[in-house]
């Protein structure tokens, strides 16, 4: 997989020739969301058509316009996943299959199935979807999955942020609020698993890029367990630090 080097508006332009896009901005901020593929957020940008694109966009999949039978890795900023991958409640394995990655396959709902448009501004748009999914202890799930994509002025983002920042930075913010009902009639227990939002971001790599991650002191941090640092290798302290 190759990274294209390009600008907000050139990314835009792609994106839009290929699928349907949702385009929210303000001033200069500005974020592409698209429905086809589950209401995620490609890209961003804190200056316009001609500023940064944010997002990791896998143009080589996205052009080929092609399907991928095990997951279609489109990229994007903030993507709607669910879990558990593996193991005895996982909805990425068929009943009785051996858990191991030839037999893992991503759900068709969060993967190549579009999201209903509920509402939109200029501001902020919301997505429904239902599903019915079964996961590797053979039970049945019937859900409702609600999405709704924001992006956030600069007043917002200080105040979450709890900083002050300054008017010479130029700033884009998003979030994303995520939620899974049962639509079943049986609940959902410790003996039949149940299903977790897992919310996904990919951005473009550079030298200059720095990812903050903020969390709560505690009995857990204290032990040193912040964060899963070997999901895709080891980080080294070149890269990861508390």
């Amino acid at each position: 997989m190759t990274t294209k080097r390009s600008n907000f508006g050139e990314d835009l332009a792609f994106l839009s020739t290929h699928v349907e896009t949702q385009l929210l901005q303000s001033e200069d901020a500005a974020i592409v969301v698209v429905p086809a593929w589950q209401g995620r957020t490609m890209t961003s940008t804190a200056n316009g058509n001609a500023g940064n694109s944010y997002g990791w966009i896998n143009y080589e999949l996205i052009a080929s316009d092609r399907r991928d039978p095990q997951a279609n890795l489109y990229g994007g900023e903030d993507r709607f996943w669910i879990s558990p991958e593996g193991g005895q409640f996982s909805y990425f394995f068929e009943a009785g299959d051996d858990l191991v990655l030839a037999n893992w396959r991503c759900p068709s709902v969060i993967d190549t199935e579009a999201f209903e448009v509920i509402d939109s501004s200029q501001s902020s748009i919301s997505f429904g979807k239902d599903c019915e999914l079964k996961n590797y202890g053979d039970y049945d799930f019937s859900m409702r999955l609600e999405r709704t994509v924001s992006l956030l002025n600069r007043e917002i983002a200080a105040k979450l942020l709890g900083v002050e920042l300054p008017t010479s930075l130029r700033v884009v913010a998003h979030e994303s609020e995520n939620r899974i009902t049962n639509r079943g009639s049986s609940p959902w227990t410790e003996s039949t698993g149940m299903p977790g939002v897992w919310i996904l971001c990919m951005n473009k790599p550079s030298p200059r890029a720095t990812m903050l991650a903020p969390f709560r002191v505690g009995p857990v941090s204290e032990r040193g367990e912040i964060v899963t640092s070997n999901y895709f290798g080891e980080l080294d302290e070149s890269r990861l630090k508390v």
